[in-house]
């Protein structure tokens, strides 16, 4: 049985080569970090307005498509052939646009708030690769363990997650840091 994920980057190679050379743009034009900086306040603003669109479309989408209407039927404005066909090209586009929007957006933020040096976030930043590659198995393991406990969902998660950091980065600092994996997954560590 194969259950479909919805995973965009999986089948739709047109998008994730799209964000591929989003991401490469910004890594081989560092005045582009400095622009997203400055202005990161906008590029959440368009990408919430970007966003309404968006809900206001997949609405419109939804009313059309619940009334099993296929034919070329006029339903609350909205022909249901072509204009149907053009609202779901415009709800990819706007996804689309939404999610670069967004993605800039934080990394200005991100740029802004956080671009001075730090030793514990640093720490984490070496560290996120590892616990990136070694975190499934672990939250598969302690979810596992907590499958019969009767603890509400919700308790259930917020242990996970904290667990799953606790573990991954400590392994990250007992076993990997200084070790030939951390050397291969995080190179040589430059001091600031």
């Amino acid at each position: 049985i194969n259950f479909s994920t919805g995973g965009e980057l999986i089948l739709n190679v047109g998008a994730s080569l799209l964000y591929f050379c989003f991401g490469y743009s910004l890594y081989r034009n560092s005045s582009l970090f400095v622009f997203l900086k400055t202005h990161w306040r906008y590029y959440f603003l368009a990408g919430i307005v970007g966003f309404f669109l968006f809900m206001i479309v997949t609405l419109a989408i939804a009313s059309n498509v619940s009334g099993n209407i296929y034919d070329d039927d006029v339903v609350g404005g909205i022909e249901t052939g072509k204009d149907i066909e053009f609202l779901w090209l415009l709800q990819y586009v706007l996804k689309i646009v939404c999610s670069v929007l967004f993605s800039y957006a934080f990394i200005g933020l991100a740029e802004r708030k956080f671009g001075s040096y730090s030793a514990r976030l640093r720490f984490i930043s070496d560290g996120a690769y590892w616990m990136y590659l070694i975190h499934l198995p672990v939250v598969i393991f302690i979810t596992f363990f907590m499958f019969d406990l009767q603890v509400p969902v919700v308790i259930k998660f917020l242990v996970s997650i904290v667990a799953t950091f606790v573990i991954c980065l400590g392994t990250y600092k007992y076993f990997v840091r200084s070790s030939f994996i951390g050397l291969l997954l995080n190179g040589k560590r430059q001091p600031f």
